[in-house]
């Protein structure tokens, strides 16, 4: 069981400098295959002003737009060089609508697992939340979020798995079954959910180890109430305090309205990761 397709998207060189070398890491253990997406999105334009819109700024902003295209290719091609039992390939694809994350959607589609860099918070051009979300949602392939700060080419090795019994959650872990069968170490997290009328997280976190062992993974397994402070901000505790450097959860598990808020613990592990975080849903 491995990822052999590997699919990174990236709007940036920055970006790009995240995504690859981490796919690049993970297909490098199989001889795996890591295609490079850019998609462009089309222009907004206001209706409004929709006659306005002169032919020969259209004209700069698709050139602009194919220069940068072409960067990006050319750092891909350079990060990928030399990666011995590794195929790679590059895509760049002109959207019809200013909103890209149904074209990422239907490449995902296609793939093992989908790469994706850290929404920076910081930088009004990479704050796309939002559109993060959405990938998320639809995308029904395994989401791997890299940090924007720090070092993460390598991970994978000491695996912490949020789980609260929910479908997300178990399609996460099995998700992420090829990094927790080539991990030194999982930690699985079991979090005892209050409102529950009769709470059977603690004897589901207790099977779901049984079960991975049946793999030969070995699995410690803690239960824990939910802390008075935020649940992200407890899970990034205490992956600190294990040595972590792989988070797995499951994504955006509550009603479909409130899902489409992206609020919740999804969105604030996503503001405020720390390692990487592979997200299911």
């Amino acid at each position: 069981m491995s990822f052999k397709t590997i699919l990174v998207h990236a709007n940036s060189v920055e970006e790009l400098d995240r995504v690859v070398p981490a796919a690049l890491n993970v297909a490098k253990e199989t001889g795996g295959h890591v295609i490079g997406l850019h998609v462009i999105p089309s222009p907004e334009v206001y209706p409004a002003y929709r006659f306005d819109f002169p032919v020969e700024v259209q004209a700069q902003v698709r050139k602009s737009a194919k220069a940068l295209a072409d960067t990006l290719e050319a750092r891909f091609a350079h990060l990928a060089d030399g990666q011995p039992g590794v195929t790679v390939e590059w895509r760049a694809v002109w959207s019809q609508v200013p909103d890209i994350d149904e074209d990422v959607v239907d490449h995902a589609r296609c793939c093992d697992l989908l790469i994706l860099p850290q929404p920076d918070a910081g930088n009004p051009v990479g704050n796309n939340f939002g559109e993060v979300g959405r990938v998320i949602l639809q995308a029904g392939r395994p989401v791997l979020m890299v940090p924007y700060a720090g070092d993460h080419t390598d991970f994978g090795k000491h695996v912490f798995v949020a789980w609260n019994g929910s479908r997300e959650s178990s399609r996460a872990v099995f998700d992420a079954m090829p990094f927790l069968l080539s991990a030194e170490d999982v930690r699985l997290y079991a979090v005892k959910s209050k409102a529950a009328a009769k709470d059977m997280t603690l004897l589901q976190g207790a099977e779901l180890a049984t079960t991975l062992a049946r793999h030969d993974i070995t699995v410690v397994a803690d239960t824990a109430t939910p802390p008075e402070t935020s649940v992200a901000s407890d899970l990034l505790s205490r992956i600190a305090d294990h040595g972590a450097d792989l988070l797995v959860m499951g994504g955006y598990g509550h009603s479909r309205a409130r899902e489409y808020v992206f609020g919740g613990v999804t969105r604030e592990i996503l503001k405020t990761m720390t390692v990487p975080v592979l997200f299911s849903h």
